[in-house]
């Protein structure tokens, strides 16, 4: 979240403060309800989760009751360079 902060402040602070806003605000609710998001089909054994905010998907998985978040991709990204193997 960082990245995408460092790279849209610049060209508008109030627009890049209300993704991230939106972002968290997605992130809290993965948290209380983690199978909120759709299967992600990556052709792994393990189930990875996705969840859409704006041009944004965010990959995550559920172990017992923890969510982890494994990549935050900008959809508009060439997908030739999203690697399932980066995942792991």
């Amino acid at each position: 979240m960082a990245r995408i902060y460092s790279y849209l402040e610049p060209r508008s602070l109030r627009a890049v403060r209300g993704l991230m806003r939106r972002l968290f605000r997605a992130i809290e609710m993965l948290a209380e309800m983690p199978r909120m998001g759709s299967v992600a089909d990556l052709g792994t054994e393990k189930e990875y989760r996705q969840h859409v905010v704006e041009h944004y998907k965010i990959y995550y998985y559920v172990e017992e009751e923890r969510l982890v978040i494994v990549r935050l991709w900008d959809t508009r990204q060439n997908p030739t360079t999203f690697f399932v193997s980066d995942l792991s």
